[in-house]
C-alpha cells in the first residue's frame, strides 16, 4: 500500500535549514553531521554534546575533511538533562536530530538512575525545549532493544518512543513533529562489537556469548546515519520508523572476523550464561505493533492505525535470513570492521 509521503516531491527538505544535532560528537551523531553537510545543504548544523574532548575532536576533523562545509558548524557543550540549556540551543533552530544517551547495556544495569536521567528526562527535555522554541521537526534515536525489553536500556527506549509519540498527540501543535527511529546495532570499525571481539581474538581468550545461539540485527554506520536522515524527511509525527536490517548469527560473525583479523587462529566460544539483560535474539516489533504498521521500502512504519492485515514478515533476527559467507564479509567491508 502507497502512502502521499512516500513520495520524493513530498519529502521534508534539510536544504537551509538550521539543525541540531544532540550527541553531535558521538558516533551516530557525528555521521549524521557529516551526511548532513556533504548531501543535503543546511544553513546551519550545531553539535550538542557533554563530552569535551569529542567535540574537540570533531571539530579538528570537520576542518581537515570538510574545510569548506565547516564554516556552517557550531558546537555547543551541554547536556540534554539541563533543560534551559536545550532553550538556549534550541534557539532558531528547525530540525532537532536527537541520539544522544546512555546505550551500553552492562553499564546500565548497574546505573540504572543515570540511565533514567539521560534516555527518560533527557528526552521529555528535549520534547518540551523544542516546543517551547518552535522548532518544527524532532526526531529520536531509539533501538530494537525496546521491544519487549528485558534491559534497562530496553525500557528506558521503549518509554521514550511513548514520550516522543505522546508529545506529538498532547502538545496540540500542528507546526511540530515528533518521531522515533527504531534500529539495531550499528557497525563500525571502532565500535564495541568489533573492539570486544577483536581484543578477544589477539589475546586467545574464548568469545563471550550470552545463548549458543545467539543472533543480532546489525546495520553499517553510513546506513544507519542515511536511513535516519530519510525516516527524518518522511516523518508526519508521532510515528515510530523501524529499519529493516540484515540479521547475522554472532558465532559466524566472530568466525569471519577472525578469518581476516587473525589468519591461522580459530575462535572459541563459552556462553557466558549470567550475561545481564541479554537476549538470544533482536526483535523489531513487538506482537501488538503488527497490526498497527505498513512497509515502505527501507522500513516497517508504526503510526497506530488498526489495520486488518498484520505485519506478516520476519521481525526476529533468529527467523530472519542471515548473512553468511561472502555476503556477511562484503557487509562487514562496507561498515569497515575489516578495513
Amino acid at each position: 500500500m502507497s502512502h502521499p509521503w512516500e513520495l520524493d516531491g513530498d519529502r521534508f527538505s534539510f536544504a537551509d535549514k538550521r539543525v541540531l544535532v544532540t550527541g553531535g560528537a558521538g558516533i551516530v551523531g557525528f555521521e549524521l553531521v557529516l551526511q548532513l553537510l556533504a548531501e543535503h545543504g543546511p544553513r546551519l548544523v550545531r553539535l550538542f554534546d557533554q563530552n569535551e574532548s569529542a567535540l574537540f575532536f570533531a571539530d579538528q576533523r570537520l576542518r581537515a575533511v570538510a574545510p569548506t562545509q565547516h564554516v556552517r558548524t557550531r558546537y555547543l557543550m551541554g547536556d540534554v538533562r539541563d533543560r534551559d540549556r536545550l532553550v538556549r540551543a534550541f534557539e532558531g533552530i528547525d530540525v532537532v536530530l536527537h541520539t544522544a544517551a546512555l546505550k551500553t547495556v552492562r553499564l546500565c544495569e548497574y546505573n540504572p538512575f543515570e540511565a533514567v536521567r539521560t534516555n527518560l528526562i533527557g528526552v521529555q527535555n528535549v520534547m518540551s525545549a523544542a516546543l517551547e522554541c518552535g522548532v518544527k521537526r524532532v526526531v529520536c534515536a531509539s533501538s530494537d532493544q525496546a521491544v519487549n525489553p528485558v534491559n534497562v536500556v530496553g525500557a528506558s527506549k521503549l518509554l521514550a518512543e511513548r514520550l516522543v509519540s505522546a508529545a506529538q498527540q498532547s502538545s496540540g501543535s500542528t507546526t511540530t513533529a515528533f518521531t522515533s527511529v527504531r534500529f539495531g546495532e550499528v557497525l563500525h570499525k571502532d565500535s564495541e562489537l568489533i573492539e570486544s571481539l577483536r581484543d578477544a581474538l589477539q589475546t586467545g581468550q574464548p568469545i563471550a556469548t550470552p545463548f549458543e545461539d545467539a543472533t543480532r540485527y546489525l546495520l553499517p554506520l553510513g546506513e544507519a546515519a542515511r536511513l535516519f536522515l530519510s525516516a527524518a524527511a518522511r516523518a508526519r509525527g508521532g510515528e515510530v520508523f523501524v529499519v529493516r536490517m540484515p540479521a547475522v548469527a554472532l558465532s559466524e560473525l566472530v568466525t569471519t572476523l577472525a578469518q581476516h583479523l587473525m589468519p591461522g587462529k580459530t575462535p572459541t566460544f563459552k556462553v557466558e550464561a549470567s550475561a545481564i539483560g541479554e537476549k538470544a535474539y533482536d526483535e523489531l516489533l513487538a506482537e501488538p505493533e503488527r497490526t498497527r504498521c505498513y512497509e515502505t521500502d527501507d522500513f516497517i512504519v508504526i503510526d497506530g492505525k488498526q489495520r486488518e492485515q498484520p505485519f506478516a514478515g520476519a521481525f526476529r533476527s533468529d527467523q530472519t535470513p542471515r548473512l553468511e559467507g561472502g555476503g556477511l564479509e562484503a557487509f562487514l567491508r562496507l561498515s569497515g570492521a575489516l578495513s
